[in-house]
C-alpha cells in the first residue's frame, strides 16, 4: 500500500478505530457520543446557466459519528468523521473552490485539547484536526490542521495559533485545492468588552505559499470556456504564490446572537489587506507559461450590519447590510481584496438559529471585488424560524476578477450589474438532541429545513443565460 493509498483509507480506518475507543473510555471522567444523521434532497439548475447544461436532483445521506473523552477536568481528545452518500453526482465547497463529488468517507477532526496551562476559565491549548471558526464565518471556518491557544471568559476573548493543510482525508480522489497545497497561517483575535454590551476586536492573519511556480514553457489547462470581458483572451489558469496579510477591526454588541433580545444589533468591520504576489504569465492563445510578474497588493473590504427586533412577544426581526471588497489595479500594484482562503461566508446574521450563506446560497460568492446590498425579515421562534433575504451584487472593477462557487458562467462585458439573490431558509425545530455537540457550524436541535435560493444574474452576464435556482429540502436528526 502506498501512502496515497493509506491517506485514502484513512478515514476508514479511524471509523474502525472509533468504535474502539468507548472501551479505553471507561476510565474516563466523561465521554460523549453524538451522532448527526442527515437525510435530504437537492435540486439544482445547470452551473452554466443554460438549457444545455445538465440540471441536479438527487438524494443524499450524510452521517456524521462524533466523540469526545475528557480524561480529566484539563485533558480532553475529539474525533469526527463523516460519510457523504448521494444518489448522483453533485457539486459542494471543498476548501475553497467547488468540486463535484460521488459517495465519500472523510476525517474531519482528531484534536487534544489540554487546558490547565493557566487557571482562567475558558483557557485551553488544542493540537490537531479541528473546526477552525469565529462566528462571522468571514475570515475562517474549516476543518484543518491547527495547534491554537484559546481564553474565552465573559468579558476577554483571545486566540493565537498557526494552521497548514496537509491533506484531504478523503477516501475518493478529491485532494487538497491548488490554493491550499503548500501554505501556512498564522492568525491572532482579541477581543473586549469595552462598555456594557458593547464589544470591539481585533483580528490579524497571515497566509504565505511554499510553493514554487511552473517553468517557462509549461502548458496551463483552460479555466472554463468563457472570454475575458476586458482583453478577450480565454481564461487559462494561472499559478500564484502569494504573501498575504490581513487586520480587521470591529464593533459589535453580541450581533451573531441569536437568541438576543428585542432592540437593535449592529456589527461594524473595516479589513486592511498587504503583501505580494508573484504569478505566471501565459501566451493568451496557447496558455504556455512565457514568464512570471511580481506585484505589491494593497486592498480594503469590510461590512457594516444593523438589525432589529420588535418585542419578546412578536420577535419579527428587521436588517439590512452593505459589505464590500475592494478591486482594480494601478502603477502602484493590485487592490483586488481577497478573503483568507479559510472562510465559509456563512453565519447567523439574520437573527435566527440557522446558519445561512451571507452572499446567496444559489451564487456563493467571495467577497473580492465586489458590493453587495443586503435586506431581510426573519422571524426566530423556540420550535420554528424563517429568514428571507435579498442580496443586490456589483462588482468595484470591471477589469479584476470576481469569484463564485455557485455557479460557472464569468461576465462577458464591462457592466458592473453582477445581477440579484433572493434566499428563502424555513426551519421547524422538532427535538432537542441527545448528547453534546461540539461542531461550531451546526443547529443544537433536530430539525427539518427548506432552503430555496434563486439568483438571476446581471447585465455583466449574457443575455442568454437564465436564472440559478438551488433548492435543498433536508432533514437532520441527533442521537
Amino acid at each position: 500500500m502506498n501512502a496515497n493509498q493509506f491517506l485514502r483509507l484513512s478515514p476508514l480506518l479511524l471509523g474502525a478505530a472509533l468504535a474502539t475507543l468507548p472501551i479505553h473510555a471507561a476510565k474516563a471522567i466523561e465521554t460523549d457520543l453524538a451522532l448527526k444523521l442527515k437525510a435530504g434532497l437537492l435540486t439544482e439548475d445547470a452551473r452554466d446557466l443554460t438549457d444545455e447544461g445538465e440540471d441536479t436532483q438527487a438524494g443524499f445521506l450524510d452521517l456524521q459519528p462524533q466523540l469526545l473523552t475528557r480524561f480529566s477536568d484539563s485533558f480532553a481528545h475529539f474525533a469526527r468523521v463523516q460519510a457523504f452518500l448521494p444518489s448522483e453526482m453533485v457539486t459542494q465547497t471543498e476548501q475553497d473552490e467547488a468540486v463535484q463529488m460521488e459517495a465519500y468517507a472523510a476525517l474531519r477532526e482528531f484534536w487534544f485539547e489540554y487546558g490547565g496551562i493557566t487557571d482562567y476559565p475558558g483557557e485551553f491549548v488544542r493540537l490537531g484536526l479541528q473546526r477552525l471558526r469565529e462566528p462571522g464565518g468571514m475570515w475562517w471556518d474549516r476543518d484543518i490542521e491547527t495547534a491554537r491557544w484559546v481564553f474565552d471568559t465573559t468579558l476577554f476573548q483571545f486566540e493565537m495559533g498557526a494552521a497548514k493543510a496537509f491533506n484531504a482525508y478523503r477516501s475518493d480522489e478529491v485532494e487538497l485545492s491548488q490554493s491550499q497545497r503548500d501554505r501556512a497561517y498564522g492568525f491572532m483575535a482579541v477581543g473586549t468588552q469595552w462598555l456594557p454590551k458593547q464589544f470591539v476586536g481585533v483580528r490579524a492573519a497571515y497566509a504565505t505559499d511554499q510553493r514554487e511556480l511552473p517553468a517557462i514553457g509549461t502548458q496551463m489547462e483552460q479555466n472554463g470556456t468563457s472570454t475575458d470581458p476586458v482583453t478577450g483572451n480565454p481564461y487559462w489558469h494561472q499559478a500564484e504564490q502569494r504573501d498575504y496579510g490581513w487586520v480587521g477591526v470591529y464593533l459589535d454588541n453580541k450581533f451573531y446572537q441569536w437568541d438576543r433580545g428585542p432592540g437593535l444589533s449592529y456589527r461594524v468591520e473595516l479589513i486592511g489587506m498587504t503583501g505580494s504576489r508573484e504569478f505566471v504569465v501565459t501566451d493568451p492563445a496557447t496558455g504556455v507559461v512565457t514568464g512570471s510578474r511580481s506585484q505589491d497588493v494593497d486592498a480594503l473590504g469590510g461590512e457594516a450590519n444593523m438589525r432589529g427586533r420588535l418585542s419578546e412577544t412578536f420577535p419579527l426581526v428587521f436588517g439590512s447590510a452593505y459589505a464590500f471588497g475592494q478591486g482594480g489595479d494601478d502603477a502602484n500594484g493590485s487592490h483586488v481584496f481577497r478573503q483568507t482562503g479559510l472562510q465559509s461566508n456563512r453565519s447567523r446574521f439574520t437573527g435566527t438559529r440557522t446558519m445561512v450563506g451571507r452572499f446567496n446560497e444559489a451564487y456563493q460568492a467571495d467577497l473580492s471585488n465586489l458590493r453587495v446590498f443586503t435586506a431581510y425579515v426573519a422571524l426566530p421562534l423556540n420550535s420554528f424560524d424563517f429568514s428571507v433575504i435579498g442580496n443586490r451584487f456589483n462588482r468595484d472593477d470591471k477589469g479584476s476578477p470576481i469569484y463564485v462557487d455557485g455557479i460557472d458562467a464569468r461576465p462577458v462585458n464591462d457592466s458592473n450589474d453582477l445581477g440579484t439573490g433572493v434566499d428563502a431558509i424555513v426551519t421547524w425545530h422538532f427535538a432537542q438532541m441527545i448528547g453534546q455537540t461540539f461542531v461550531a457550524e451546526d443547529d443544537t436541535r433536530s430539525n427539518i429545513r427548506l432552503r430555496a435560493s434563486r439568483f438571476a444574474p446581471g447585465e455583466a452576464y449574457a443575455a442568454s443565460l437564465g436564472d440559478q435556482n438551488r433548492v435543498v429540502l433536508e432533514g437532520t436528526l441527533w442521537f
